[in-house]
């Protein structure tokens, strides 16, 4: 997959990979207004990971379940193909507790140390709060294993838990990737791949750099 202009994002997230590989947890955000890519970046993430025999758990928030508990861990380990977490039925049927959380969350340290782990929750301002918690206590918990965690997350949006951010912002192993708009030479440069090269400058114009509306 070729993206326009994020470069520098890949990289980060090449290495933040690479890092997890070599037995260094990394945590990740993705911020970015609506259509700038982020779920795109994911995309190309799990191709990075794909070559390199990571396992891929993968979830997205959605307005409509923001109010199911568990709604995007049950995702998370629904998602793991041909594998039992045992320990998401205890987290899940319990108000997020430290022993039950650690309990999952030993798993999955298990399951790193076999191969690499990679786990994606795309427009997490859209996350339930008990998943919230869990992937908070999984970025805090975790330090040492071949284990990445990512999550999108959406700019000048009414929803979402900053203290999430926050919380995520104080971890060590964190890394941040903000998103902006495409500059005009990267517009052109989308719109010439899509045979719309001549209207580039308009483009630029009317879409304010946002791939989305390109």
């Amino acid at each position: 997959m070729t993206l326009v202009g994020r470069t520098a994002a890949i990289g980060t997230l090449d290495q933040a990979l690479a890092d997890c590989v070599a037995g260094r947890p990394r945590t990740v955000l993705v911020e970015g207004p609506t259509g700038c890519g982020k779920s795109a970046l994911l995309h190309a993430l799990l191709e990075l990971a794909a070559r390199g025999d990571a396992l891929t758990l993968c979830a997205a928030g959605s307005p409509a379940e923001r109010g199911t508990p568990y709604g995007v861990l049950r995702q998370l380990a629904g998602s793991a193909r041909g594998l039992a977490l045992d320990g998401t039925d205890r987290v899940c049927g319990t108000p997020p507790r430290a022993e039950t959380m650690q309990a999952l969350c030993a798993e999955l340290r298990e399951l790193s140390e076999r191969t690499p782990l990679v786990l994606c929750v795309d427009d997490v301002q859209y996350a339930d709060d008990e998943s919230l918690a869990f992937l908070q206590y999984l970025a805090r918990s975790v330090r040492a294993g071949r284990l990445l965690l990512v999550v999108t997350d959406s700019l000048h949006h009414e929803a979402g838990d900053p203290a999430f951010t926050t919380e995520l912002m104080r971890q060590p192993a964190f890394r941040r990737i903000r998103l902006d708009r495409l500059s005009r030479a990267d517009t052109r440069a989308l719109a010439e791949g899509r045979g719309r090269g001549g209207g580039a400058r308009a483009l630029h114009e009317i879409s304010g750099g946002n791939p989305l509306l390109l």
